[in-house]
């Protein structure tokens, strides 16, 4: 019992300081400051950035370490491991002979300056008719028809009567009446030796042709001046091409044409473009462009249809890359540079035209044999995410160590503006939480527009120009929660504005201005923890704190 009473205060002195210790410990564990997560974002969507890993709220790719994706200069360092997953791909830019086909749809002509008519100087009958089918092959001298004309029979006994009489001057004027009728000079030779004359004369084929118009048939009248048939040498062929006036200029006389006709697939005819029509057709606002081609084999017909390719030569040594390098943003052409290492360059390039084979002409911003990405370019996929992403991967504009800008210098206002303030940002608070929530609350929405519109009348003076965005932002209404988060954009713009000068009241306390990269859009709430009233539980974390707003000092 003597040595329970020596050991009791010795027990009670441990038992206490392991007390003091175990609390000790607690409170310290509750006071240390908690190691933050590193940055993650997405290769992909790089306007994405949390902390921690997870997956891409947009893509459903792995989020990656940030630092991966850290930005020098111009210069862009990507992980090679990064670059393997994106199937990044680059090629050399070259010099080379560039081309384009222009496709253009055409049909066959009979030329016009291989066509002959057949007509008589001299009225008559047609006895017998010997051209009378349309199409058929007339050669050189084959007999056409044979006319009757009593002037002719008179001329013949003429012509007779004259070589009887041995007068040489009448006998020319005899053989003169004849020529001039037309008939050949081997024809009157031959009627001047004749003793009787022939009552029918046979009319031959001045030229070789086929017969494409008759005017005539047996037994009928011939008179004199009238185009009786029409004989089209159809050896060589018109290609007839229209095409619109801005690219009539592009295909000049001389330049080469390759047809295909649909009546023979898998063959085609050369040609070169031998004339262009020197006026357009109003209506149509298109040009004929003509090529020639020969037609000895007599296979091809007027009035086929044709296809034809024009072979343009857009420059004989141009500097080229594939097409698929260079990214259009609408205002600017982008071509990213590999450099080795996973560094890669975005560079502004003017652009020419694209050939056939897939190549695009670079008139400035590129030299040869510079190493340009071909694949993988979804990174840069539009203008907006493109500056994004370099704002996002450079050092500009960031706090050390990564915190918020400074809050903006106070504006003190009247009590009245103060009060207008306060219930603005009381119902802002609660509807931007109902669409965190992804719910659409009518009540809060109403309260929010008529103590925005109060507090644009009460805002000083020189919060004119606030003052007029923010009635600008409520001047309509919506329903839905979609429409209502599109009209949020504006109205969250404005209070921020209105808010980082005038500050919240204390009955609000401190807030937190929020960026959302993809809107891309600010807006107001309490706490720094991420809850995006934009997508709600799509992306309820997408977005960064940009500034804090602190309490406003009370009116001394």
């Amino acid at each position: 019992m003597r040595l329970l009473r020596t050991l009791l205060p010795a027990a009670a002195f441990f038992v206490l300081l392991g007390a003091a210790l175990a609390f000790g410990f607690l409170l310290g564990r509750d006071h240390a400051p908690v190691a933050e997560l590193p940055l993650y974002t997405c290769s992909m969507d790089p306007e994405v950035r949390r902390r921690g890993p997870g997956l891409c709220p947009v893509c459903g790719m792995e989020l990656v370490p940030a630092s991966t994706l850290a930005r020098e200069g111009k210069v862009l360092p990507i992980d090679p491991v990064v670059v393997q997953q994106m199937g990044v791909r680059v090629t050399r830019v070259a010099r080379a002979r560039l081309t384009r086909s222009l496709r253009a749809a055409a049909v066959l002509r009979a030329p016009e300056d291989g066509q002959r008519d057949v007509t008589l100087r001299v009225g008559g009958f047609v006895e017998t008719l010997h051209a009378h089918t349309l199409g058929m092959q007339l050669e050189l001298d084959d007999p056409l028809f044979e006319l009757y004309s009593p002037e002719l029979v008179v001329a013949q006994e003429e012509l007779i009567a004259s070589r009887r009489s041995g007068d040489p001057e009448l006998l020319a004027a005899a053989r003169e009446k004849l020529l001039r009728w037309g008939l050949p000079a081997a024809l009157v030779d031959e009627l001047a030796a004749s003793d009787r004359s022939r009552r029918t004369v046979t009319f031959r084929s001045p030229v070789r042709g086929v017969l494409v118009r008759r005017e005539i048939v047996a037994g009928a009248p011939a008179p004199a001046g009238t185009p009786l048939l029409r004989l089209a040498d159809l050896d060589r062929l018109w290609l007839d091409v229209n095409l619109p006036e801005a690219r009539l200029p592009k295909v000049p006389l001389g330049t080469p044409a390759t047809a295909t006709i649909d009546a023979y697939p898998g063959e085609s005819w050369s040609g070169t473009v031998v004339f262009r029509a020197p006026q357009l057709d109003e209506a149509s606002r298109t040009g004929v462009v003509r090529i020639a081609l020969g037609n000895q084999d007599g296979r091809l017909r007027p009035g086929m249809f044709a296809t034809v390719r024009f072979a343009l030569l857009l420059a004989d040594d141009a500097l080229v890359v594939p097409m698929e390098a260079v990214l259009d943003t609408g205002t600017r052409r982008v071509v990213w540079l590999a450099h080795g290492g996973g560094r890669f360059e975005p560079r502004d390039v003017v652009a020419g035209p694209t050939g056939d084979d897939g190549l695009t002409q670079i008139l400035d911003g590129l030299a040869e044999n510079d190493a340009v990405v071909v694949s993988g370019q979804y990174l840069i996929d539009s203008e907006s995410r493109f500056l994004e992403s370099i704002r996002k991967l450079s050092d500009e504009g960031l706090m050390a160590g990564g915190s918020a800008l400074p809050a903006a210098a106070a504006v003190a206002i009247e009590p009245a503006a103060r009060l207008a303030l306060d219930t603005t940002l009381t119902a802002y608070l609660a509807l931007t939480a109902a669409f965190a929530a992804d719910r659409d609350d009518d009540p809060a929405w109403q309260a929010l527009i008529v103590a925005a519109r109060s507090l644009a009348d009460a805002l000083p003076a020189d919060f004119e120009k606030d003052a007029a965005a923010l009635r600008a932002s409520v001047a309509g209404d919506a329903t839905g929660l979609a429409k209502r988060r599109e009209l949020l954009v504006a109205l969250s713009s404005a209070l921020v504005a209105i808010t980082e000068r005038a500050r919240p009241g204390p009955s609000i306390g401190a807030l937190a201005v929020m960026h959302c990269p993809m809107v891309p859009a600010d807006w107001l709430q309490l706490g720094e923890q991420l809850r995006n009233p934009y997508y709600g539980s799509e992306m309820l974390e997408c977005g960064e704190l940009k500034t804090k707003v602190p309490v406003a000092e009370p009116k001394r």
